[in-house]
């Protein structure tokens, strides 16, 4: 992504770039049970390492990182409105 986001700022268009963080799925609680870790010491730990990585790539960051479990009850939300349509 981050080649088409170059491309794109180079031919002058606005880029809104957010990406979506996953910080709690099955296999992540699943991580914290096998190594007795909380999800917060998981979750940032790897975190870290991705935001390290992008850096050591020249990756060009987001505007904003948010968190799935900063959006818990919006995605409860909006789940239960597919269901009902």
């Amino acid at each position: 992504y981050d080649v088409l986001k170059r491309a794109l700022s180079y031919f002058k268009y606005d880029v809104d770039h957010i990406c979506n963080l996953t910080d709690v799925d099955d296999k992540i609680i699943a991580r914290c049970t096998r190594e007795d870790r909380s999800l917060l010491d998981v979750t940032r730990t790897y975190e870290r390492k991705f935001m390290e990585d992008l850096e050591a790539l020249n990756i060009i960051p987001a505007r904003s990182y948010p968190r799935a479990t900063e959006h818990i009850d919006e995605m409860v939300e909006l789940i239960q409105m597919l269901e009902t349509n």
